[in-house]
Formats: structure tokens, sequence, C-alpha cells
């Protein structure tokens, strides 16, 4: 587990490029892909698929965009 923040979200949290729409500073490494990124009250809010070895600043696929996944899918889930 690690601490940071969110450094903000891209405007459209659904635009072209869903994945890296959130961006984020907790510290991950290799092998942290997939996982979630947790409000203040527990809620996920978005999942660390990447990060800018340039800027250090990681990326996170937005809830929203989870949530189509799923629904586009099928899946059953449980919401806030």
């Amino acid at each position: 587990m690690s601490a940071g923040h969110i450094r903000g979200f891209l405007p459209d949290r659904l635009g072209p490029q869903s994945l890296g729409r959130t961006k984020h500073d907790a510290w991950t490494y290799w092998g942290h892909s997939g996982s979630p990124i947790f409000d203040g009250r527990g809620r996920i809010i978005a999942m660390h698929n990447s990060w800018d070895s340039k800027t250090g600043m990681r990326h996170a696929v937005t809830w929203e965009a989870l949530v189509k996944v799923l629904d586009g899918a099928g899946v059953h889930y449980r919401t806030r």
C-alpha cells in the first residue's frame, strides 16, 4: 500500500483515451498496475495503470471507464 493524492482528472473521464485519465502521485513500481485507488471514504475511484518516467506522474483508469467496461461485459458488481 502507498499513500498519495489525486492530482487531477482529464476533463472527459470517458474520452477516447480512457486509460490514464486520472493523474495521481502514489508511489508505484512494476507490478502495481491494476491496483485500486481509494478516496478518503474507502471507495474505489480509479485503477492504477501506468506512470511517466519523465515527470514521475502516475496515471489511472477512471471509475467511470471501469464501470463502462464491466457493464459492457455483463459483469455484476456492487456500486458505492
